[in-house]
């Protein structure tokens, strides 16, 4: 159940949703969304522009293209958390569009994934980092094992960051085996919503 790189994988700009070959696709994000587990407030236009712009700073950072003395004031905090991050633990994401915002497509599960950060720590054993602006949840806990479920392979480590716009990074580790079961558990229901028109994607 090994997820694959494919090129045809896009998530639209707008929306954030993935497609494809044009065509509309689950997402771990979508399970959790259709299953309640997200909120539906609407963020606000300036947290969306943060969430972007964080999110795009540090995957410029990991493709090694970034020039700290560019980065928006508002953001640049967010930034310099994620660093102390990379500096306390070691964390080393994997280069390129391989460690940032890597898209994934299980095409056994049918499900797309996009994951923050990918890479190795000093003992050898790989890691999820999703980043978060406000405080981490267990419902990240949920979100890493799909994603984790999503890429196939040995099972990896997962956090959870805050790295919010003032103040000090935190670290939230998920070790929750039955995170994978629930999800899985979650990913069926969701897919039986969708196919008996309960939900749309």
């Amino acid at each position: 159940m090994t997820g694959v790189d494919t090129p045809d994988l896009i998530y639209d700009a707008e929306t954030q949703r993935p497609f494809l070959h044009g065509r509309r696709v689950m997402s771990v994000t979508d399970v959790l969304k259709i299953m309640g587990l997200y909120d539906a407030m609407a963020a606000s236009d300036y947290h969306l522009w943060m969430g972007q712009n964080r999110h795009a700073a540090v995957e410029l950072w990991v493709k090694k293209t970034l020039d700290l003395s560019t980065v928006h004031p508002d953001v640049l905090p967010s930034v310099e958390a994620y660093l102390e991050f990379e500096s306390a633990t070691g964390f080393v994401p994997y280069p390129g569009e391989h460690g940032s915002e890597v898209k994934k497509w299980n095409p056994i599960l049918q499900l797309a994934t996009r994951i923050d950060l990918l890479g190795k720590f000093p003992d050898g054993s790989e890691g999820i980092v999703e980043l978060k602006s406000g405080t981490v949840s267990d419902v990240t806990g949920l979100q890493t094992a799909g994603q984790d479920i999503c890429i196939g392979g040995p099972r990896r480590k997962r956090f959870g960051l805050s790295v919010p716009q003032t103040g000090k990074p935190t670290v939230k580790p998920f070790q929750r085996a039955d995170d994978y079961l629930t999800f899985i558990s979650m990913l069926n229901a969701a897919r039986w919503r969708v196919d008996h028109g309960q939900v749309k994607l």
